[in-house]
């Protein structure tokens, strides 16, 4: 059991990993060049005044919270050259991760989480079996996912964001036997400023913020520019 709870901690760590990893390399790039589109120079260098923001502990309050877009707006008119024009996005993945406990006769473990959907953007989960005969997953009360026979132990993602609902959501473990269910849920929430011209060519710049503190909460920023 230690063994594979191990395991499971090496899962959330390598999903971490993963998405650290998503975000660029970034180059200091001196200057930025005027063209019709948006050049990788200039998104570069947009990045690289976002990764500097972040280093300096001036993101960690924001994300998440529209107020306070304004700062990161100033910030960027510094940088940014005035002929773009460019918004911002953030989907912030609120991450939690347990175990929880399935009984015969079908007595089910539960999971909850709660969505706003006028900025809901996905669910995910991840779940890790131990011992569990028949398994079978309900989403709000339909059956999203079901296995004949002992499951392995490896684990399996599920996309739950079309059954995921405005407001309380539930999710039930049923098994045939006494077992437990280790996961991994991720919420993503997108807010958008202002919405992107269909006209033109849009150049995207993603970042991803790992969280604040020691606290596991990555949050993927976007800023979209077009001329």
């Amino acid at each position: 059991m230690m063994t594979k709870r191990h395991g499971f901690v090496r899962t959330l760590e390598g999903a971490a990993a993963t998405l650290i990893l998503l975000s660029f390399i970034f180059y200091v790039i001196p200057q930025v060049p005027e063209e019709t589109k948006i050049s990788e120079d200039t998104k570069n260098y947009v990045a690289h005044s976002i990764k500097n923001m972040e280093k300096s502990g001036a993101l960690d309050n924001i994300i998440g919270d529209a107020t306070n877009f304004t700062y990161i707006k100033n910030a960027l008119n510094t940088t940014i050259p005035r002929d773009i024009n460019y918004t911002i996005s953030v989907t912030k993945l609120n991450t939690t991760s347990g175990t929880v406990f399935s009984e015969e006769s079908y007595k089910g473990g539960n999971i909850t989480y709660t969505v706003n959907n006028t900025i809901f953007s996905y669910a995910e989960i991840i779940l890790g079996f131990t011992n569990a005969t028949n398994p079978s997953i309900y989403e709000n009360g339909q059956e999203i996912y079901t296995y004949t026979g002992q499951h392995s132990e490896n684990d399996i993602t599920l996309d739950l964001t079309l059954d995921t609902t405005d407001g309380e959501n539930n999710i039930e473990i049923r098994t045939e036997n006494n077992s437990s269910v280790d996961y991994i849920l991720m919420i993503g929430n997108e807010e958008t400023l202002e919405d992107t011209p269909a006209d033109k060519a849009i150049g995207t710049v993603t970042y991803i913020l790992s969280g604040k503190d020691s606290n596991f909460e990555p949050s993927v920023l976007k800023i979209y520019l077009w001329r």
